[in-house]
């Protein structure tokens, strides 16, 4: 498994070993191995056009995650998939819940990587299932 970090943006917030953290215990969480993912924090105007362009919506929001394969990346392929991290958003989300911006951030990592393992919050079981997970992993790291 590798994770490769990119950035757009001067300063991401958050410890590259935490990011890594975060995926490795999703990952483990849900049984997934040896998958390779790329995380990209970006800023507002990336965001907005990546939006627009994959879900024709013309505005930025916190998180993407575009799975590398069919069936939601889990065939044999190694890469799993990329996900984008919206830094001006997270930080926004982050204060308006007066919360840390390392605990959206790391929400925000491990909501991406669920969501590259095919989980889902389209119906209120789903969000349910995929926000617990989610919790519960954010709630071992913060």
């Amino acid at each position: 498994m590798s994770v490769s970090i990119y950035k757009t943006v001067k300063n991401t917030g958050i410890k590259q070993k935490v990011v890594l953290s975060a995926v490795k215990k999703t990952l483990s969480k849900i049984g997934v191995k040896n998958k390779d993912i790329s995380i990209s924090f970006i800023g507002r105007k990336k965001m907005n056009s990546l939006n627009k362009r994959y879900r024709k919506k013309n505005r930025p929001t916190d998180v993407l995650s575009f799975s590398a394969q069919e069936g939601f990346g889990i065939g044999e392929n190694s890469d799993f998939g990329d996900i984008f991290i919206c830094v001006p958003f997270v930080e926004k989300q982050a204060k308006k819940q007066n919360i840390s911006y390392k605990e959206e951030c790391l929400r925000m990592v491990i909501h991406g990587v669920l969501h590259l393992a095919g989980y889902d919050h389209i119906t209120k079981k789903d969000e349910k299932i995929m926000f617990g997970i989610q919790e519960n992993i954010l709630k071992k790291m913060v």
